[in-house]
């Protein structure tokens, strides 16, 4: 997983002085971790290390579900103008049993907004087969959408590589975050 999402992302780290403007659940929060661990931070260290000056802008909170992303992300573009997007949701929507066609809503919109303000988005979620296996079809489902109908952006999945390392089943830990 995590060199799938640094192949998408190299591409667009080749200028200095880029924004990437992060959304995303507990887990993109780092819940459970201390400061540096969590993936988010070291994926700006690692560009630290190699020299390129990227800020990673975290606006994640622990519960967030799309519907909160999809206000987030109107204030987080005007604000913060980044240059590239990256939102990574669906468990806390799968804890309210949003609806297939709510989730499709609710991503394509948070998509709209960040391409139209950025040069690339990535979407992304949890695999929740482990733990809500009825609800995972429904991410799933909501997932294929996404790449059958936005075939421009690259849609990341946690899946059991990294939730084998999970703390309590949903939040990955140390070695997890390493992964993605």
């Amino acid at each position: 997983m995590k060199y799938l999402f640094i192949l998408l992302m190299t591409p667009f780290l080749l200028n200095a002085s880029i924004k990437i403007a992060v959304i995303g659940d507990s887990v993109t929060n780092g819940y459970g971790l201390s400061k540096g661990e969590c993936y988010v931070e070291l994926l700006e260290k690692r560009y630290a290390t190699e020299g390129k000056k990227v800020k990673i802008l975290n606006y994640s909170f622990d519960g967030a579900t799309t519907e909160d992303a999809k206000i987030l992300t109107i204030y987080v573009l005007a604000a913060e103008k980044p240059d590239y997007f990256i939102t990574l949701l669906g468990f806390n929507d799968s804890v309210l049993d949003f609806s297939l066609e709510k989730l499709k809503s609710n991503f394509f919109e948070i998509y709209a907004k960040a391409s139209f303000n950025c040069k690339g988005v990535i979407l992304g979620g949890v695999n929740t087969q482990n733990i809500r296996p009825n609800y995972n079809k429904t991410l799933l489902e909501t997932y294929q959408f996404i790449v059958e109908t936005l075939p421009v952006c690259p849609v990341m999945l946690l899946g059991p590589e990294v939730l084998i390392h999970a703390q309590d089943s949903i939040h990955p830990n140390a070695e997890g975050h390493k992964l993605m």
